[in-house]
């Protein structure tokens, strides 16, 4: 039993690492992009994909934003998903207090995969971490594919 409970606390700090701080997006949107975490997509160079949300690009300010200029979000080449939620652009695909949407906050057992609120502890098409698919017939427990079997 004791170890059930220490597996269940190992993957909520998990999960509370894994979702880091809110990302930030350079002017420039190319870049290296920066290694992922946890199962989360990193950009790559040049085009300025998907930046990791733990690993911003710190090269230049990131850009600021307001309701009279949102579009500055889209403007240097970051991913469609930015969006500009209060002053900041943020990837509403993946951020947790702005998962689809500006001020949709995910409950605190959930992280925000592609844009939609997820609980990774027994979700089995993001089971432990986002995009991470149990096969067929096996289900998803405490975020582990065939946890006790």
């Amino acid at each position: 039993m004791a170890a059930k409970a220490a597996a269940i606390l190992l993957l909520i700090i998990l999960a509370i690492m894994l979702q880091g701080p809110t990302p930030t997006v350079s002017q420039t949107g190319g870049g290296g992009g920066g290694g992922g975490s946890g199962g989360r997509q990193s950009g790559g160079g040049g085009g300025g994909g998907r930046q990791s949300p733990s690993v911003p690009n710190f090269d230049i300010p990131p850009k600021k934003c307001n309701l009279h200029d949102a579009s500055i979000c889209k403007s240097f080449g970051g991913p469609l998903t930015l969006e500009c939620c209060g002053y900041s652009c943020v990837d509403t695909s993946i951020n947790t207090f702005n998962c689809g949407k500006c001020g949709k906050v995910c409950k605190f057992t959930e992280l925000c995969c592609d844009g939609k609120c997820v609980n990774i502890n027994f979700d089995k098409r993001h089971c432990g971490y986002c995009n991470n698919k149990c096969p067929n017939g096996v289900m998803c427990i405490y975020g582990l594919c065939n946890y006790g079997l």
